[in-house]
């Protein structure tokens, strides 16, 4: 693409990367460029590559983009959050270059550990991926991010450090972008965002006998809780024997392990989310 604005698109529960620019690695150093005068701005990308794919991230750039150190392409303002793979949420691959990368949130609480080559899950989450010497001329500047992982081994790369956040919130700065990013208000009232998320309880350990409350919670967009009344739910048990379930609470039968899982049904679409059971005498 040449002389394209990308803003304000909201992607979420792709398999692979949130957007994928460009091609050819740096094999087309000497022989120009289709990609040129680019802005990929306060876009809300989330919920991607979480299907152990990787090799990709929320934004994902490859091969020699046009530009000058004067006239730098934008990557900027945008928000990710919880992109699971272990090449970082901003990776410019091989080739990239002349981009000026700034001002993005980036929220990786969600991943302890991202996932890597054949499935391993050992890899420490990373913002941003800068890997090899062909990808050069990148300023990288006025960034948030809860992790500060990094690579940074690019050629004539002009890197400042991402913000962390202050205790359990994001500074006044990064709040603005979260807001800002995704489809705007003026365009909100056209999407039904629906259920997006579950998070339940990953581990329970209670006695034979015993009763307790596991209530999976719903979210919408930007973390927001979403109805219940709004879903259709289920629940089934591994192992009745050892735990059965509600939709809202666990009872312990006898000593072992059962998986609960829960089914969210919402706008015809399922989602599930498991709680592991260990139950003692």
């Amino acid at each position: 693409p040449k002389n394209t604005n990308v803003v304000h698109n909201e992607i979420y529960s792709g398999a692979y990367s949130g957007m994928h620019i460009g091609y050819g690695w740096s094999s087309h150093e000497n022989t120009g460029t289709a990609t040129e005068n680019l802005v990929l701005g306060e876009n809300y990308i989330h919920g991607v590559l979480n299907d152990n794919l990787y090799d990709g991230g929320g934004i994902y750039t490859i091969g020699m983009t046009g530009g000058t150190n004067e006239n730098l392409n934008q990557l900027t303002r945008n928000y990710f959050e919880d992109i699971g793979n272990m090449h970082g949420a901003i990776y410019p691959d091989e080739g990239s270059a002349f981009w000026e990368i700034s001002e993005n949130v980036i929220d990786m609480s969600m991943n302890a550990v991202w996932t890597g080559k054949l499935g391993s899950h050992n890899n420490a989450p990373v913002w941003l991926h800068i890997w090899t010497s062909s990808i050069h001329d990148i300023t990288v500047r006025d960034n948030y991010s809860t992790t500060m992982n990094h690579r940074n081994a690019g050629t004539n790369i002009r890197f400042e450090d991402a913000t962390p956040p202050i205790g359990e919130g994001w500074q006044p700065e990064a709040m603005e972008i979260i807001e800002n990013a995704g489809v705007t208000k003026a365009h909100a009232q056209n999407f039904k965002y629906g259920l997006q998320r579950i998070v339940a309880t990953d581990i329970i350990e209670i006695s034979a006998g015993e009763t307790v409350s596991n209530i999976p919670y719903c979210y919408t967009r930007k973390g927001k809780l979403y109805p219940m009344n709004m879903v259709e739910r289920y629940v089934s048990s591994s192992n009745p024997n050892v735990a059965t379930a509600t939709t809202t609470e666990v009872t312990a039968k006898a000593a072992g392990e059962a998986t609960i899982t829960y089914y969210y049904i919402e706008q015809g679409i399922l989602k599930t989310v498991s709680t592991k059971v260990t139950v003692t005498k």
